[in-house]
């Protein structure tokens, strides 16, 4: 599946402010500082704008750069010198101002603003300005599709960039040119370009071009099916990412790593990709990655054969490449919906799903979409008995695919002619070296005992150096295994040790649960309540025995959990009067008799709300537990919800405790947290949050847990 190239910073270095180190609010005071409409002011706003992550932000610094820049053209037009710094930072606002539109997905505007900037650096040969607003241009295009006008700007971008002499300039072009013939299926001018701007960016120390190079590899081994060296250089672009903060490229580089994985059906490791690039899509607006994460959720589904699943994911992301008009990716998912439900057998929706997608790829400059959409309207006609309509599809089919195997005969065609023309000179050259050597014999007259002792000794030669070798191997190899072992030894020691922690903690928790018990049922003696506290200790007898029973298991079941929870609350009320209640659910999706948890796991952060939340509250106490699947995460989440005084003012009364008092049920659960997700991929997870009543006054506390299942 092809996967979009994100488009790279539109500004450039046009002053040493901009290399200044500082952060935003540092700018925003220097430009503060300096309110006069003028060059000075134009650098300010340029480098805030570079700082400035937040687009809504930044344009409106980009608009002041733009009306400073328009009125110092006016102003200076007899100033050549003035006048040339001033319509330098017009071109820039007006790329800026086409990022802006790229970033909301509305590239036909962007492209306009482009060509504008272009033309307003072409007014004063700018090259290095030019050089940008082509590449933009080229990447606009990009996104919608367009790969022959791709490759015609990225051309006209470089000629550009040679021009201005800047190294990083053409860097950035060459690998936007590894990129498009890349596209293109030309593998061997893509490979020459992305590493002839790998090596510039290395000398350069440049982070964002070595990232987006080494993208531009992955996307090549992609192409060629060798998916592990691929996913060696994505995992180097997300390291790349998470350096510079590029969280647009954070999404592309996991959709693409996502894809992989898919490829290479390890679909659980494609799903967890797919799951880290989505929420920043959503954090940053950003539909085209959103979409392409749902496309690949598809194609995951799709391989595990769930196709009810897959065409909902298909179909969401389909509306969202729709939405940002990015057609050809809309037409590739559509195709892809045709084919599920072709093999659904729901042929009316199928045919009008290839029906949308044939049309579009007929525009389009990949004729696989073309070939696929035809093959799925003949088996539809077919299907349907009409056989001159399925026949016609069919042919249309078939052309397309010798074309391409044509052209792919094509390439094997020189290459073995290359092969064979290196043959034959490598022969001419043994035969003449051959010669030399007859001719040499013969004129030294050389005995035949001569080159026996010689071949004698270059064989022993020989053998000694293999003997030699093979021992060599066979020391590093022992040594590779003591290595492996001492390494599997401290991993099974470190096994241990967490495990016996865990039970450690575990052996603490319950008496301190059993202590707090106790106390209640004290209570109750205290009052002379006996009979209820007669019933309340033989509640709390079988309690214990269920608590013993499960503390030495590394899991229970859900059921086993809430009955001890419940036994737990029904003790707990006797410490209040008839106002406090309780209440423990689960959704209908939940089997409880085989959801697996760890045990004891919900109940101390139960107890938190009793104590620090219901205990100091005056009027009715209510606690309740739900138990639902999340089922994109694969996780099982409870939520416990308690009418207390809320985590303010439960903080305020803990302050005036002794200092020196640490809540043991508290640091034992985090202790304990830190245990069970000790080498895990997925971890639990505990979020708190305040109840607010209509008023949005404090109503209470919620805390969320979700436990992987």
């Amino acid at each position: 599946m092809l996967l979009r190239q994100l488009l790279f910073s539109v500004l450039v270095f046009l002053s040493p402010l901009v290399c200044m180190a500082g952060t935003k609010d540092s700018l925003l005071q220097l430009l503060q500082k300096y309110p006069a409409p003028d060059t000075i002011r134009c650098e300010r706003l340029y480098a805030l704008i570079e700082a400035e992550q937040d687009n809504t932000v930044w344009m409106k610094y980009n608009q002041e750069l733009q009306r400073i820049a328009e009125q110092g053209i006016r102003k200076y037009s007899h100033t050549p010198k003035l006048k040339r710094a001033y319509t330098k930072y017009l071109s820039v606002a007006y790329c800026n101002a086409g990022a802006n539109f790229v970033y909301t997905d509305k590239y036909d505007s962007a492209i306009i603003l482009y060509r504008k900037a272009d033309q307003i650096a072409a007014s004063i040969q700018s090259h290095t300005d030019r050089s940008i607003a082509l590449q933009n241009i080229a990447t606009a295009f990009d996104f919608i599709g367009k790969l022959d006008s791709v490759l015609h700007y990225f051309e006209q971008a470089y000629q550009e960039a040679k021009l201005s002499g800047d190294s990083s300039a053409i860097a950035y072009v060459l690998t936007d040119l590894g990129y498009a013939y890349n596209n293109l299926g030309n593998n061997e001018l893509a490979i020459k370009y992305n590493f002839q701007a790998l090596s510039v960016f290395e000398k350069l120390k440049d982070d964002a071009g070595m990232e987006r190079t080494s993208f531009a590899i992955g996307r090549i081994f992609d192409n060629q099916k060798d998916y592990q060296s691929s996913l060696h250089y994505y995992r180097k672009c997300l390291e790349l990412n998470k350096l510079i903060g590029d969280e647009i490229r954070q999404t592309l580089v996991l959709n693409s790593m996502a894809n992989a994985y898919n490829n290479m059906q390890k679909y659980r490791d494609a799903a967890a990709c797919v799951r880290q690039a989505i929420p920043i899509s959503k954090k940053i607006n950003n539909i085209s990655g959103l979409a392409t994460s749902y496309e690949i959720y598809g194609d995951i589904y799709l391989s595990a054969q769930r196709y009810d699943t897959a065409h909902y994911y298909l179909k969401e992301s389909a509306a969202m490449f729709k939405e940002v008009d990015a057609m050809f990716a809309y037409a590739r998912v559509v195709i892809k919906l045709a084919d599920i439900t072709l093999r659904e057998n729901q042929w009316s929706l199928s045919e009008q799903y290839a029906k949308e997608g044939y049309q579009i790829a007929m525009a389009s400059s990949y004729p696989a979409l073309h070939k696929n959409a035809a093959e799925i309207l003949s088996k539809v006609y077919a299907h349907r008995k009409d056989f001159a309509k399925a026949y016609e599809y069919k042919v249309i089919a078939a052309n397309i695919a010798d074309s391409i195997y044509f052209d792919n005969n094509r390439s094997l065609a020189l290459k073995a002619d290359f092969k064979f023309q290196s043959e034959k000179a490598e022969s001419r050259i043994k035969q003449l070296a051959q010669q030399k050597k007859i001719s040499e014999l013969k004129s030294r007259q050389k005995t035949t005992v001569i080159y026996g002792v010689i071949a004698v000794v270059i064989i022993l030669l020989l053998l000694a150096y293999f003997m030699f070798t093979r021992y060599k191997t066979r020391k590093e190899n022992e040594l590779l295994k003591m290595e492996l072992e001492e390494t599997e030894r401290r991993a099974v020691i470190e096994q241990q040790k967490n495990e016996s922690d865990l039970t450690a903690l575990k052996s603490q928790m319950n008496p301190h649960f059993i202590f707090n018990a106790l106390n209640s049922i004290q209570e109750l003696y205290t009052l002379g309540d006996k009979r209820m506290a007669n019933e309340q200790m033989g509640n709390f007898a079988r309690l214990t025995r269920k608590i013993l029973d499960v503390s030495g298991k590394r899991t229970i079941t859900l059921s086993e959990e809430i009955e001890i929870l419940s036994n737990y609350l029904a003790l707990e009320s006797m410490r209040f009067e008839e106002d406090f209640t309780f209440e423990i659910g689960f959704s209908d999706d939940i089997e409880e008799d085989y959801v697996q948890l760890p045990p004891m796991l919900i109940q101390p952060y139960v107890e938190n709300s009793i104590k620090h939340g219901l205990l100091h509250k005056k009027g009715p106490k209510k606690v309740a537990v739900f138990f639902e699947i999340n089922e994109p995460e694969n996780l099982l989440q409870c939520t416990i919800t308690d009418n207390g005084i809320g985590r303010e003012a439960a903080a305020e009364i803990n302050k005036n405790r002794a200092t020196s008092h640490v809540s043991f049920s508290t640091s034992a659960t985090e202790k304990r947290l830190q245990l069970l997700n000790h080498g895990r991929a997925q971890r639990i997870m505990v979020q708190y949050a305040d109840v607010l009543d209509k008023d949005q006054q404090m109503a209470g506390t919620k805390v969320v847990i979700q436990i992987p299942m």
